[in-house]
């Protein structure tokens, strides 16, 4: 049986060696090592330490790899190869829809407005091969007002403006760490925007409750891992009775020790899993968690009392936006 994912981010769904397979095949030529840092594409021609730049793949520095990919990831010269290699996964994990997280705006030298067209450019590819995608415009709990405000006033001008954006973008979010700013501060925001919330909430932190209330009465029809709703019997219960889903990592939530230990975990999974909740399993990032993919998700979920693989099959069906 296929499932979507629903809580996946477009810079961390490819394996990074697998986009180095395509660099060096096709773009060794156009290519430079900024620094030891960041990989770029140049107008001028450069010789690549190629066994150097595996090297650092290798060594899985999470953000020393984000920062060398991201030029590449975030260029409109490999936005095409890109979806090619996105779609190749998509094939490979049995996964019918896709939801993308992403930074609007992040790709160089062009406006948000021509980065959603190129995205509405690309999805009859998807289509023609079986497959949708949607994107959830993402920002960070952490930016100051300054910088998030304006983006998500652009935002919501461009999803009025155009159809096309409406039919791209089907929710935003706030993610980051939930211990410098709960989402109650973000109050004004939910009744501003025009698509609805699908926020980061209840993964780890001091606003974990509360964040996991806002979402319920900002009407959030799915929430980001809410893991920590197992700490409190009446968030479940409020759950439950609005049909919220979880959209559950555990891989992330386990490599990130958002728990003290794996047994903690599995005991929050499994009081998740028995309560009766809408939940469905998904992979996060899953470049910077050692390539693990959404079988790899399953998997460690059958060491759970209480997982039901078709539920959540189902349950991510039911609740994509595609």
């Amino acid at each position: 049986m296929k499932q979507d994912l629903l809580h996946e981010h477009y810079s961390g769904f490819i394996p990074y060696p697998e986009i180095l397979k395509v660099l060096k095949k096709k773009y060794s030529k156009t290519l430079e090592f900024k620094e030891n840092r960041h990989l770029k594409f140049s107008e001028d021609s450069h010789t690549i330490d190629w066994n150097l730049i595996y090297e650092k793949v290798d060594e899985r520095n999470w953000n020393f790899l984000a920062a060398m990919f991201y030029h590449i990831i975030k260029s409109k010269k490999f936005f095409e190869e890109y979806h090619l290699l996105i779609l190749k996964q998509l094939k490979k994990q049995k996964v019918r829809n896709i939801e993308f997280r992403i930074r609007l705006g992040s790709f160089r030298g062009i406006s948000i407005e021509e980065e959603l067209k190129m995205f509405y450019d690309i999805l009859p590819l998807y289509i023609e091969k079986g497959h949708q995608f949607k994107l959830i415009a993402q920002a960070c709990k952490t930016d100051p007002k300054e910088r998030y405000i304006p983006y998500f006033e652009e935002i919501n001008k461009l999803y009025k403006k155009h159809s096309f954006v409406r039919e791209l973008i089907c929710g935003f979010d706030l993610a980051c760490s939930e211990d410098v700013r709960g989402l109650k501060q973000f109050d004004f925001l939910v009744k501003k925007m025009l698509m609805p919330p699908i926020f980061h909430a209840g993964e780890h932190g001091k606003f974990v409750e509360s964040n996991i209330q806002f979402c319920i009465a900002s009407k959030c029809k799915r929430i980001g891992h809410g893991i920590y709703a197992a700490k409190y019997p009446k968030l479940l219960q409020e759950l439950k009775e609005n049909n919220i889903c979880l959209e559950l990592c555990p891989i992330s939530n386990l490599l990130l020790a958002i728990t003290k230990t794996e047994e903690e975990l599995i005991e929050m999974y499994s009081i998740i899993f028995m309560s009766g909740i809408p939940y469905c399993i998904n992979s996060d990032d899953q470049n910077k968690l050692q390539d693990t993919d959404i079988d790899d998700n399953y998997e460690w979920c059958k060491k759970v009392p209480g997982f039901n693989k078709k539920f959540s099959q189902q349950c991510s069906m039911m609740y994509s936006c595609s």
